[in-house]
């Protein structure tokens, strides 16, 4: 089993998030969310963190780049595929986790970007895998106002991609 710290920054299975460990009991932590909020976990669902070293990570091209997948296709709304190869070069020695976050955040940077651009439609490719992702994003949007999302395309009978729609004058950043 692991050994834990106060103090330090840890992650909950299942969860998107970063936690402050407050306070351990034998089997039981209690942890603070980024919003304050505390709560009592089992250990069993503590993890590490690892931050993501960008030196090790090497970022595809952002959208200035005309090649990428990422970017305006003529004729068509904004998109961005967050496919993990879509994102990184090297991206076999990261964990499922390590890639989820750095998928979320791709995508928080892309639709702060689409908010800044006063950009109102834009699509996600998310993939049609487990749906952890889409599930994701979709609490994420939920949690906002003045944004909305809905099912773009269909593969094999599961969604892969979904449209998102602002009404700029509402809505903030992500965070």
């Amino acid at each position: 089993m692991q050994s834990f710290g106060v103090g330090e920054k840890i992650s909950i299975l299942d969860e998107s998030g970063i936690f402050t460990i407050k306070e351990i009991q034998a089997c039981k932590v209690r942890i603070e969310d980024e919003f304050g909020f505390e709560q009592w976990i089992e250990k069993k669902f503590l993890v590490k963190r690892r931050d993501i070293s960008f030196e090790i990570v090497q970022v595809k091209d952002d959208m200035s780049n005309q090649n990428t997948k990422n970017v305006l296709k003529i004729n068509s709304i904004p998109e961005i595929d967050l496919h993990i190869e879509n994102l990184i070069k090297k991206h076999s020695n990261l964990s499922a986790h390590e890639k989820f976050i750095l998928q979320m955040d791709q995508f928080k940077r892309f639709t702060n970007q689409m908010i800044q651009q006063k950009v109102t439609k834009f699509r996600v490719i998310h993939g049609a895998g487990e749906g952890k992702l889409k599930s994701e994003i979709s609490n994420l949007i939920k949690s906002k106002n003045g944004i909305t999302m809905h099912d773009d395309n269909f593969a094999n009978g599961k969604v892969g991609a979904s449209i998102i729609e602002l009404k700029v004058t509402k809505v903030n950043p992500l965070h």
